[in-house]
């Protein structure tokens, strides 16, 4: 019959495969160890640990080629021909307002009826030096002003520039010089 011994402080405990159990105390000090017992069954697994720290994300892969490019969509409908102007005639613009002097002066009103064009020269020679030329455009509505369209200083010059807009309007001309305007739309 075989035995088992187990150690346990100074308790001996010796187990007999039999079944029955003896036990007794051992002096430490003049008893020596028997010989190693066999190993028991496995135990019941234990809890699971602590979770470890969290790791450090991997980079990006490298980029794919590009994709196929997909089908053109169907092309929209055409729009509306727009009205024809009459046959054989070109656009003449007209003169809308004309008016020339020197110093200050105030034109009378004048309407437009979308893109036109100011045209203007001034000469200082009889001043003797340069001068100003500045012409102011008004709302004739409300008489607020609208737009600086010229600002010279020199000695004279000739130049037109176009003005955006519809209304009625009138120009405040300043100058020292002698001067023309014309608005053509």
């Amino acid at each position: 019959m075989a035995m088992h011994w187990v150690k346990i402080g100074t308790l001996v405990l010796s187990a007999v495969f039999a079944g029955a159990l003896t036990g007794g105390v051992i002096n430490q000090s003049a008893g020596e160890a028997g010989p190693a017992g066999a190993a028991g069954p496995a135990g019941a697994p234990g809890a699971p640990g602590v979770p470890g720290p969290t790791g450090v994300a991997g980079s990006a892969g490298p980029t794919g080629p590009a994709g196929a490019r997909g089908p053109q969509g169907d092309k929209g409908e055409r729009g509306a021909t727009g009205p024809q102007g009459p046959a054989g005639q070109a656009y003449t613009p007209s003169t809308l307002l004309e008016f020339s002097g020197s110093g200050i002066k105030k034109s009378v009103t004048f309407t437009t009826g979308g893109t036109w064009t100011l045209e203007y020269a001034y000469d200082c020679s009889s001043f003797g030096y340069r001068g100003n030329f500045i012409v102011d455009l008004y709302d004739a509505s409300d008489g607020s002003g609208e737009d600086v369209l010229v600002n010279e200083l020199d000695t004279g010059g000739a130049d037109s520039t176009p003005v955006y807009g519809s209304g009625t309007h009138w120009l405040e001309v300043n100058s020292e010089c002698d001067w023309s305007v014309r608005v053509v739309g």
